[in-house]
């Protein structure tokens, strides 16, 4: 199976009308073909983890799980324009509220087996068993997406049948971030096992999973496959309130104790 990244022109598109679908076209030369063979390399996949997440950030403070992330459902901007770097995030016809309006706490958890929501390829495994969507589904399904774009395959495709979902989350279970991840860089498997073992309301540590990837992601921003601008911001943000965290400390004048 041969993997190729192509972009695919559409009359509306989503979010900006300059922009274009990132579609994933699979061209299978012989369907007997079992090894793997990557699609992108490791820094193009690094790249669109930090800057998915720096995405799903935005999302996610607005109050709203995306629901639906997969690789059809991330764009780049159109070529030879100021943004043919950029990524976009779009379709939101299953995003839902994670944070209730009235009052702006957490919605409550509820399980109801018999309701999904996604796609079937990338939906969390709390998606398959009916439970509340959360932040933690955005993030399983990233992790699903950035593993099929380095690997062009995943474990669970194939499945046929009116009990398709059954099969393919009792495959997910079964498939742990090791065996999983077995021919990924080392931070897919890590942001792996940080997502699928989140609580329904945690909040995410967002700079914390992006500087997961920044090892693989080449020093100059100039010449990275994909802008990361939104995430050096997040990083940056993140470094000026410890920053201010540290000046405080040192205002205090108190000698500090040791715990």
């Amino acid at each position: 199976m041969c993997v190729i990244l192509s972009h695919d022109r559409k009359s509306s598109p989503p979010l900006d009308q300059k922009s274009e679908e990132v579609s994933i076209a699979a061209n299978s030369a012989s369907k007997e073909k079992t090894q793997v063979i990557r699609m992108m390399s490791s820094e193009m996949v690094a790249c669109i983890a930090v800057e998915a997440l720096s995405i799903l950030d935005k999302l996610h403070s607005r109050g709203y799980v995306h629901g639906d992330v997969k690789p059809e459902n991330f764009l780049l901007g159109q070529p030879s324009t100021s943004q043919e770097k950029k990524l976009f995030l779009v379709d939101l016809g299953l995003a839902t509220k994670w944070r209730e309006t009235a009052n702006g706490q957490h919605v409550y958890y509820n399980q109801r087996p018999d309701t999904f929501r996604g796609t079937v390829r990338y939906a969390s495994v709390h998606a398959y068993l009916g439970r509340t969507a959360s932040k933690r589904d955005d993030l399983e399904s990233l992790a699903y997406t950035l593993t099929f774009l380095y690997r062009s395959r995943l474990p669970w495709q194939g499945y046929q049948g009116d009990n398709k979902s059954f099969l393919v989350c009792k495959k997910k279970m079964a498939t742990s971030p090791e065996m999983l991840c077995c021919f990924c860089p080392a931070p897919v498997r890590r942001f792996l096992e940080i997502v699928v073992n989140m609580k329904f309301d945690e909040e995410p540590n967002y700079s914390k999973l992006i500087s997961l990837f920044e090892g693989l992601i080449g020093p100059n921003p100039a010449i990275r496959p994909i802008n990361t601008d939104g995430a050096q911001k997040i990083i940056f943000q993140v470094g000026q309130k410890r920053g201010r965290l540290n000046l405080d400390d040192e205002d205090d004048g108190q000698p500090s104790k040791k715990i």
